[in-house]
């Protein structure tokens, strides 16, 4: 397959899982929203941007060099992935102290406090997916990245609609997001270990 085509190809498989997880997203936040009401919709709303901010100082840049060096020399391929994963958990192990310190200084209450650290930690699950989709991007393997995305959406879709039902609210989602990561993880690492 020429490059224009495996570029093509893995631009729509990639796009797609991660549209296909935005819309289940709105779902879940249409039914959030009367659900949780303003205040809940807050909190959740600061745990899933905080969890982002932590994400990019846990990703470091790491994406494109993992991917560029997994492409250069294949053989190194688990090498340079547990290392980039060492730095990230570093990383992300300097973020949840950070994290600990912003609540303390914030003055947040029980719910915002422990919606915060739960985010916290998919922020350690999240970051260990980003390395897998480095290492499946430098060996072609973007439909793996993908059904990753679209099984952590339906793990989301199906969590949040589940604890939102049996009333666990604010929590439900954030407990819905933090296992959907595990499962997007879950997906891939196996994949990721076949096709490398």
């Amino acid at each position: 397959m020429g490059t224009t085509r495996a570029v093509a190809r893995n631009t729509v498989m990639l796009t797609f899982g991660l549209l296909f997880g935005r819309l289940m997203a709105l779902f879940v936040f249409q039914k959030m929203a009367p659900i949780l009401g303003p205040d809940g919709y807050g909190v959740t709303s600061l745990a899933i941007d905080v969890s982002a901010i932590l994400l990019i100082v846990a990703n470091f840049g790491l994406q494109n060099l993992i991917t560029r060096e997994v492409a250069r020399d294949r053989v190194m391929t688990l090498r340079i992935m547990w290392s980039a994963l060492q730095i990230r958990l570093a990383l992300g192990a300097l973020c949840m102290a950070g994290l600990v310190l912003y609540i303390r200084v914030s003055g947040f209450d029980a719910l915002q406090r422990d919606a915060l650290l739960i985010m916290g930690l998919g922020v350690f699950l999240e970051a260990s997916a980003m390395a897998c989709d480095s290492v499946l991007q430098a060996h072609d393997r973007v439909i793996s990245q993908m059904w990753g995305q679209i099984a952590s959406a339906i793990a989301y879709f199906a969590l949040a609609f589940w604890w939102l039902d049996a009333g666990y609210g604010v929590m439900g989602i954030i407990w819905a997001n933090v296992a959907s990561r595990a499962v997007r993880l879950g997906v891939m690492v196996p994949l990721m270990l076949a096709g490398t």
